[in-house]
């Protein structure tokens, strides 16, 4: 499963950026899309795209999921950074939309086919049984008819149409990374619900901005 995710600046993380995923046989693959070491208190550094690295999953040091983040933290000599706070997941779709066109025309088709053949059969059970019975199996092979379409209208939106969420493709790359690293632990802590450190220097530097917005405001309140 190919995933993309977003580094988080976090305490516990050392990478900020965009990035992909994927477990494959080899190891842990991760192709960077604009990913920088950072560390708290300090402008990240320089952004790397483009480049892909496979880490062995013996290099996996811990990997956690916590309620809204997966956090990893890797031993690899190639990476500039250790530890991974990651978010934001969104997967890749499993086929190309033109693939996935021929699928949704199958189903539509084959379920059209299908009410109609069943439909044809309830209608010659209403010509050849006229009254109150002939009536029932009319009413029957509509009734099976539109259900037929609901459920295929239904299977349309549930595997085709709908997006996957964040929560989801998260899940999903975790349930495939616990098969190639047993390791992966589970916690309740929500990572983005931590308060935010007090920043002093960038406090200090929005109060001439907000001293000046209110002098202008004050002015031309009296003015008026």
């Amino acid at each position: 499963m190919r995933v993309s995710a977003t580094a988080l600046r976090k305490s516990n993380a050392d990478a900020v950026g965009a990035l992909e995923l994927e477990c494959t046989l080899a190891g842990l693959r991760i192709d960077l899309h604009g990913l920088a070491a950072a560390q708290n208190g300090f402008a990240p550094g320089g952004f790397v795209s483009g480049a892909r690295v496979i880490i062995p999953y013996a290099e996996i040091q811990s990997a956690v999921s916590h309620e809204d983040a997966l956090q990893i933290e890797l031993d690899c000599p190639r990476l500039p950074f250790r530890r991974l706070v990651l978010s934001h997941f969104t997967a890749e779709a499993a086929a190309h939309p033109i693939e996935l066109r021929k699928r949704r025309l199958v189903l539509h088709l084959s379920a059209l086919a299908v009410a109609l053949i069943t439909g044809t059969g309830y209608a010659s059970v209403f010509a050849s049984q006229p009254g109150r019975a002939g009536l029932t199996a009319l009413l029957s092979g509509l009734g099976l008819f539109c259900l037929i379409i609901l459920v295929a209208y239904g299977v349309d939106q549930r595997f085709f149409l709908r997006p996957t969420t964040p929560l989801e493709a998260r899940l999903g790359f975790e349930s495939e990374l616990a098969k190639y690293f047993p390791s992966l632990a589970a916690s309740q802590v929500k990572l983005s619900s931590s308060k935010q450190e007090f920043d002093l220097p960038r406090l200090l530097e929005s109060f001439p901005r907000s001293i000046g917005a209110l002098i202008i405001v004050v002015s031309a309140l009296s003015l008026t």
